[in-house]
């Protein structure tokens, strides 16, 4: 299958404020997108117990295809609607007709895990494709095959997921924005260890290295960042460990044990416990999943 993987940092912006200059959007907080393919999918389409740690984007032209969600509870998804299916949300999918499908893989970078499924604890529906135009039309085009221009093809990517994030965005209770934005405005002090973490998967991350960043002691960082995060270092740490992981097995060709050097794990053993209590599934078991789900042949483990 002709698949763009797309590996974006956003530019790195200041503090959210308003101000006689306009508005500066929060420091850190960005959209990446991992994947997009438009294909067929048939009634084959059918997998328990999903859970990636990156957010989903489906659009089919057909009905036919639903997720059973982990309640029991069913979520359609309708034709020519966007639907977004937000990261660590458990699921089966099921399809009962062949339709195409386009979707997209991506992470919501500069909020943590805990906070974002606070917030989004399941499947949800942000519009309908029109309100999507014109760039849904360019991509179902699938311009990654056809020799399209790669920049024009990431704008309309980026904009896509970004005009979907804003939707669900907006569907927020206003504890819920509120939340948020505290939440950005507390942790822009934190933002260099944030970028820190993200740049230096692979190696040691030790909280007095971190607290240097933020010239705290070491005590004290700790103490603010559970304060900020909802969670310790170490946690937050793992939980990105683990997402980075999670993309490679699907978008890599790297075996297990390059993965779990690469993401900072002392060996594969080590990796593959974290893994599977934080994801549900051994490494190898999500890779063979994860790229069936997503049209692609497994790779050995």
């Amino acid at each position: 299958m002709g698949i763009l993987c797309l590996i974006m940092r956003s530019e790195v912006l200041d503090q959210a404020t308003y101000d006689a200059g306009g508005w500066h959007p929060p420091r850190g907080l960005y959209l990446q997108p991992h994947e997009i393919d438009y294909r067929p999918i048939d009634t084959d389409w059918n997998f328990k117990n999903v859970r990636s740690s990156f957010w989903r984007l489906y659009i089919n032209d057909r009905g036919g295809a639903w997720l059973s969600l982990a309640d029991g509870q069913p979520y359609v998804l309708t034709a020519d609607h966007v639907h977004l299916v937000p990261a660590w949300v458990r699921f089966s999918c099921h399809n009962q007709r062949r339709l195409k499908s386009l979707y997209v893989h991506f992470d919501v970078i500069g909020l943590p895990g805990i906070i974002l499924r606070r917030m989004f604890e399941a499947p949800l529906q942000v519009g309908v494709t029109q309100w999507f135009e014109p760039m849904l039309g360019a991509l179902r085009r699938r311009p990654w095959r056809t020799g399209g221009d790669p920049l024009a093809g990431l704008c309309q990517v980026q904009a896509l997921i970004y005009l979907a994030v804003a939707r669900a965005w907006l569907r927020l209770t206003p504890a819920q924005a509120r939340a948020c934005r505290d939440f950005l405005h507390q942790a822009h002090g934190l933002a260099p260890v944030l970028q820190h973490i993200e740049a230096h998967l692979d190696q040691s991350l030790h909280n007095a290295v971190l607290a240097r960043l933020c010239y705290l002691s070491r005590d004290h960082f700790v103490r603010r960042f559970h304060q900020q995060m909802g969670q310790t270092p170490a946690s937050y740490v793992r939980e990105r460990r683990i997402s980075r992981a999670a993309e490679l097995l699907l978008l890599s060709p790297y075996n297990i044990k390059q993965i779990a050097s690469a993401t900072g794990f002392s060996d594969r053993f080590h990796f593959t416990r974290v893994f599977a209590k934080l994801m549900g599934a051994a490494p190898a078991a999500y890779r063979r999943t994860e790229r069936i789900l997503s049209g692609k042949r497994a790779r050995p483990g």
